[in-house]
C-alpha cells in the first residue's frame, strides 16, 4: 500500500475554511503531485496536468461545482494554474481557452508557521483577476529571490 503525504499546513489552515468541493479538489491534486516521488531525482512532482474529466471521476463533482471549486481555491491562493508554457492562467477566459492545464499547490508557509492571511473566512482577501496576477508574481519573485539566497 502506498501513501501520499499530506502537508500539516492543509488540515491546520484550511480544513476550518475550505468548502467540501474544495476540499475534494485540493486532496486530487496533493495526491496527483505530493502522491508521486521520483526516486532518482529524490522530489515529488511540484505540478500536474490534471483534465476536468479526471476532476470530475475522483470526486464525483458535478463540472459547474469542479469549476467552482477550482475558481475557490484560486481566489484563496491556494493552488496555481499554469499552461503548457507555464505561464499563468489567473482568469476563468484563460482557463477556458487552454487545453491542457497544470494544477500546483502553492506552500502557505514562512519559516515553519503558515501565513495567518489564509487561515480564517474573515481575513481571507478575495482578488480581481488583475489584482491576483500581481499577488501571484510578487509572491514568485520573493520565491525566487528566496532560492538564489
Amino acid at each position: 500500500m502506498s501513501y501520499t503525504n499530506v502537508p500539516n499546513y492543509i488540515f491546520d489552515a484550511y480544513l476550518k475554511i475550505l468548502k467540501p468541493s474544495e476540499m475534494c479538489i485540493l486532496l486530487v491534486i496533493i495526491r496527483q503531485t505530493y502522491g508521486w516521488y521520483n526516486k532518482r531525482t529524490k522530489s515529488y512532482k511540484k505540478q500536474d496536468w490534471i483534465s476536468q474529466r479526471f476532476f470530475e471521476e475522483k470526486t464525483n463533482l458535478s463540472i459547474r461545482t469542479i469549476s467552482s471549486g477550482i475558481e475557490g481555491l484560486i481566489e484563496k491562493g491556494i493552488i496555481t494554474l499554469t499552461n503548457e508554457q507555464g505561464h499563468l492562467l489567473v482568469s476563468a477566459q484563460q482557463r477556458r481557452m487552454t487545453s491542457k492545464i497544470f494544477y500546483a499547490l502553492r506552500r502557505r508557509e514562512i519559516n515553519g508557521k503558515v501565513n495567518q492571511q489564509y487561515t480564517s473566512k474573515k481575513n481571507t482577501r478575495f482578488l480581481t483577476d488583475n489584482q491576483r496576477y500581481q499577488e501571484i508574481m510578487r509572491q514568485q519573485n520573493l520565491h525566487n529571490n528566496n532560492e538564489n539566497h
